[in-house]
């Protein structure tokens, strides 16, 4: 059964690179079907760098904020498996944060997207202005031909800065920008696409931009979708 998600977990990483095939076996057949298990968890994927950024984009979608405050998914980070915990200590320049769904343009593709393009950033305070309308302006300009889909998120500050014992392994992280948004495409963008993607989100008001893409390595979805 389809269910809208409209809350999402966002984890960029390097990993130490004597430790990659290490990490993405963990990934695949541990931390990834571990996380979709939990109540409320959509969906669960893996993309590698292609532009930008860090080496991996992992993300899970899930039915609500509120399934990122349950006991079932506060549990699983403050108890990581011995495997969880090994990993973990090999995360580089880690950045992992909650965020819920302001707007969405598209239809959802019936499995995870081949490649992604991530846009975080912040909107420059302007009197009069509510900078959320500016970021539905931002998703609106970064949706060129191509695309399965585009999503815009607004971080949840309060529970992406939540101490749990998987933080204490892996690490603090400074980056917070307010919005995020997720350009689901069917073929990767090319360096000049990229570039003038950049010039237009700029345009329409993005501030303290960080643009990235990626390629899907693995997609797993909740067997509670499935009827």
């Amino acid at each position: 059964m389809e269910r809208r998600s409209n809350a999402l977990v966002a984890f960029w990483a390097d990993i130490e690179p004597s430790y990659v095939e290490r990490y993405r076996q963990w990934h695949t057949e541990e931390h990834i079907p571990e996380r979709v298990a939990i109540p409320g968890f959509d969906t669960g994927q893996r993309y590698a760098r292609v532009d930008g950024g860090r080496m991996f984009f992992m993300y899970y979608d899930t039915a609500s904020a509120e399934v990122l405050k349950s006991d079932a998914y506060l549990r699983a980070l403050n108890h990581p498996t011995p495997w969880t915990t090994e990993s973990l200590r090999y995360f580089r320049n880690p950045l992992r944060n909650l965020y819920r769904l302001l707007q969405e343009q598209g239809a959802a593709p019936g499995r995870a997207s081949d490649f992604i393009v991530c846009a975080r950033f912040d909107v420059a305070p302007r009197a009069g202005v509510d900078p959320t309308d500016v970021a539905l302006e931002i998703l609106d300009a970064s949706l060129p031909e191509g695309v399965h889909r585009g999503r815009l998120f607004e971080i949840d500050q309060a529970a992406t800065g939540v101490t749990t014992k998987e933080r204490e392994i892996y690490g603090q992280q400074a980056e917070d920008q307010r919005y995020l948004v997720l350009v689901e495409r069917v073929e990767p963008a090319d360096r000049k696409s990229l570039d003038a993607l950049v010039r237009r989100l700029g345009d329409a008001g993005a501030d303290s931009l960080a643009l990235d893409q990626y390629a899907l390595e693995l997609g797993l979805r909740s067997t509670a979708l499935v009827v």
